[in-house]
């Protein structure tokens, strides 16, 4: 299995892959994130975010790698990849974006967000002060590269042995407890079963590190700068996107996702981790 060949390379690493393990190590990072990482985000949301992903995200992972005396390669999956699965992740964004939004506004008919609680977001997208592009760093790029490592890159070769969609699943399942964010739940788990999906179709973390980007730099231009869209009121109206778009989105969303299964059919990269 790839779990041995990659051990094999440097004896007497601790067996940081097994599910056990994982769970474990996910356990001690969502009591920090509770217990710290609120903390110095209530302090200060900006810096508190960068301390949180950097310091309770990032360095942790890279970590227990180190501690299991792993190949950083193999367990982030830091290879190249076909180009055109860079263009095709881009393109889905817009689509995905609009499902996931729609069934965020499902869930606020169901149960309303508090006026706090979307206070909060408005403060996430409009940090006083800083530029467009340091927004973009502090939401976008650096969640985007930070937790796809844990996630994507650590946790679903954890979880690996009990099947490609067991893995994505509860890749992405920890992916939505470590929001802290109940209102959010579904949303972004939804969003971790792609990011997880194209991981293993690509073979490359690099395709949801930009997927991952992408989505939340949308999110957050659509939220600064939504209104000055020309047409913009065809499509949002009462601050809520438009019932219309589920349909147009769900059949570009699932035309994009075919022609990304049928350029990585020849070389299923799921197939080769756990054969080799």
């Amino acid at each position: 299995t790839e779990d041995s060949a990659i051990i094999d390379r440097k004896k007497g690493g601790l067996n940081v892959l097994k599910p056990g393990f994982a769970v474990l190590f996910f356990i001690i990072i969502l009591m920090l994130f509770y217990y710290v990482g609120l903390s110095w985000q209530i302090a200060d949301l900006e810096s508190g975010l960068i301390k949180t992903l950097v310091l309770l995200v990032f360095l942790p992972t890279l970590l227990i790698i180190r501690i299991g005396k792993l190949d950083f390669t193999e367990i982030l999956s830091l290879k190249q990849t076909r180009p055109v699965n860079y263009l095709l992740v881009l393109l889905a964004t817009l689509p995905l974006f609009i499902l996931v939004t729609l069934i965020a506004q499902l869930i606020n008919i169901i149960y309303p967000f508090p006026e706090h609680y979307l206070e909060s977001f408005q403060q996430l997208l409009f940090l006083e002060g800083r530029t467009i592009w340091y927004s973009l760093f502090i939401i976008a790029l650096l969640p985007g590269i930070t937790e796809e490592v844990m996630f994507r890159g650590y946790f679903i070769k954890a979880f690996k042995e009990r099947g490609m969609w067991n893995s994505i699943f509860v890749s992405a399942i920890l992916f939505a407890i470590l929001h802290l964010d109940l209102f959010r739940f579904i949303p972004v788990a939804l969003l971790g079963v792609w990011l997880g999906y194209v991981l293993i179709k690509s073979g490359s973390i690099f395709i949801p590190i930009l997927a991952h980007t992408a989505n939340n730099a949308l999110a957050l231009l659509v939220g600064r700068y939504g209104e000055s869209i020309p047409g913009i009121n065809y499509l949002i109206k009462d601050d809520m996107l438009s019932w219309w778009l589920l349909i147009p989105s769900l059949a570009l969303f699932i035309i994009i996702l075919e022609i990304f299964k049928r350029v990585n059919s020849e070389d299923d990269q799921y197939r080769e981790m756990i054969d080799q």
